[in-house]
């Protein structure tokens, strides 16, 4: 029942509850209710039924929303620790999702990934793994995770043997299975880097070094039967020995073993120079040295094509070349022994730079020089310096060998009568015959003189 200032709101179909009224609402005296005020106002509007709750969408609108039980169970609590309380939440509720705590119960039928740089920690309880498939990642050593890890695994896995690891060396899938783990591997597992690793196998410097660009500093290279170098078109060996006294890399020797598919050349250079190292430039060309780089070297060539050895003094290139060895036999300073040359077991030598100088002690020069235009020939230059030459002199007239000689008078008068007849008609054709035999041996002597044969003097 309502009393003086109070009002009765409909609570249900057969119910009501009586609420005092404000100052926008007023009852006349026969009975009749006046509501004043937007709220009120908006109130008036609504028709009141079971489950329901009004709310205001406005200053001056209100609607009604469906409530459940439920819904009115929660409207009654003080906290929010008692609506967890009331719609069945524990303490999960509460965690980040990117910092989650599991202090007991069970994971079961659940996939756990493990993100990178990240560790799943088990403080306590039993980690029961029954799938055959799991994978071993990574176990990173903490005091609250390993540690208690392996005495826990102890109570579910029994090793056969010592020095083993849990894995599978069986091909395909399928159950663990102990993999031997020896001493010497257990060594490489506590290296903290890959030079480490390499220390505990013993490995040097060398171990680092690709096949293709190996560089050898120093040592020997022992018993080895053979050096070969491959390559798709030219490849080369080479080979360098130097004084490192002081810091002197200027003096040293070397030597370069060469193959150039393309020009068919094989080559052998060898040289010592007092050049920096760094001047040497790169093997060019025919997989020898560039022209000009080292121009003291001596390079041996076999050109495939030309069925001989070359010696050259440089690069390789044909000014350089300084004899050559070949089915017709030797050649010094030519390539050549002649057109179409038969013979074999020849000395062919081109003409040069005459020496200047007499040779060495007990030794003697031997060269090609002009003899006049167009007559090359031997010259030798002896150990006293004199020249003596080889070539055929122009034809000498044969001495006559009938000379006429007078014969004397058969029956001279007295020993005068012979002696006039010997001086006027004998002697002179005898003296005649002997001067023309001293012009002959005349020529012959300046023919010996010009070979250098006999001296001048």
């Amino acid at each position: 029942m309502a009393t003086a200032g109070q009002m009765l709101i409909a609570t249900g179909t057969k119910a009501c509850a009586s609420y005092a009224m404000s100052g926008d609402a007023t009852l006349g005296a026969a009975g009749a209710l006046t509501l004043a005020g937007n709220s009120l106002t908006a109130l008036k509007a609504l028709t009141p039924a079971a489950n329901k709750m009004l709310y205001f969408t406005g200053a001056a609108t209100a609607t009604t929303a469906d409530i459940t039980a439920a819904g009115l169970a929660l409207l009654d609590d003080a906290t929010a620790a008692a609506q967890r309380t009331t719609l069945g939440l524990d303490s999960m509720a509460v965690q980040a999702s990117t910092a989650i705590s599991v202090t007991g119960g069970t994971l079961g039928g659940v996939d756990i990934t493990v993100g990178s740089g990240k560790s799943l920690t088990i403080s306590s309880g039993t980690l029961t793994l029954a799938d055959s498939q799991v994978g071993w990642a990574k176990v990173s050593k903490t005091s609250s995770s390993l540690a208690d890890l392996a005495t826990r695994a102890a109570t579910a896995l029994t090793a056969s043997n010592t020095d083993v690891l849990l894995g599978r060396v069986s091909a395909g899938s399928g159950a663990v299975e102990e993999v031997t783990f020896s001493d010497f591997a257990q060594t490489l597992m506590d290296d903290a880097n890959a030079a480490a690793a390499r220390t505990t196998l013993g490995l040097d410097s060398m171990a680092t070094q690709a096949a293709s660009a190996v560089a050898i500093t120093g040592g020997t290279l022992a018993t080895m039967t053979s050096i070969e170098a491959k390559a798709s078109s030219a490849s080369s060996i080479y080979m360098k020995a130097w004084n490192t006294n002081a810091g002197d890399v200027t003096a040293f020797a070397a030597m370069t073993v060469a193959m150039d598919d393309a020009g068919g050349i094989v080559s052998l250079a060898i040289w010592a120079t007092g050049r920096s190292y760094t001047t040497i430039g790169n093997l060019a060309g025919k997989g020898i040295l560039s022209s000009g780089s080292v121009t003291d070297a001596l390079v041996i060539a076999s050109p495939k094509a030309a069925s001989s050895i070359q010696l050259l003094i440089g690069g390789y290139v044909a000014a350089n070349e300084m004899c050559r060895i070949g089915a017709s036999g030797l050649a010094i300073g030519t390539t050549s022994w002649g057109t179409a040359q038969a013979g074999t077991q020849l000395l062919a030598m081109e003409t040069g730079t005459p020496p200047d100088v007499a040779p060495a002690v007990d030794s003697f020069l031997m060269y090609s020089a002009d003899q006049v235009a167009g007559n090359a020939c031997p010259h030798f230059r002896t150990e006293n310096n004199a020249l003596v030459k080889l070539y055929q002199a122009a034809h000498v007239t044969d001495a006559s060998t009938a000379a006429a000689v007078t014969d004397p008078g058969d029956a001279p008068a007295d020993a005068d009568a012979l002696r006039d007849d010997l001086v006027t008609n004998t002697i002179p054709s005898v003296e005649a015959a002997l001067n023309a035999l001293g012009t002959k041996i005349n020529v012959i002597l300046v023919t010996l003189e010009n070979l250098g044969l006999h001296a001048t003097v």
